[in-house]
């Protein structure tokens, strides 16, 4: 491989590493804020029942976004070797996909 081919893959391979730490980052302010709004601030938000439910489908869909970040992480650092977390999980199969 010449070096130059090899600098391109490193270069892109910061690049996907970087916009998926940022996903994640993001991701876990949300779930913070999501957090508080169900009281783990100790208040009481009084939330209406849409509320509710739409604050359970943002936690489900960053849930899932973390799930297919971290599996397409695990993916570039060691594609030939699934954890048993992705195993039991039927990420890995998910995972190669991505």
């Amino acid at each position: 491989m010449s070096k130059p081919n090899t600098a391109l893959k490193l270069h892109a391979l910061r690049h996907e590493l970087n916009w998926r730490s940022e996903t994640v980052q993001a991701a876990g302010i949300g779930l913070c804020a999501i957090a508080s709004l169900l009281g783990a601030d100790g208040e009481d938000h009084q939330l209406s029942e849409e509320l509710t439910s739409g604050l359970a489908h943002a936690a489900l869909a960053l849930g899932e976004l973390i799930k297919e970040t971290g599996s397409r992480m695990w993916e570039i650092s060691a594609p030939a070797a699934p954890t048993e977390f992705q195993k039991q999980d039927g990420a890995a199969a998910v995972g190669s996909a991505v």
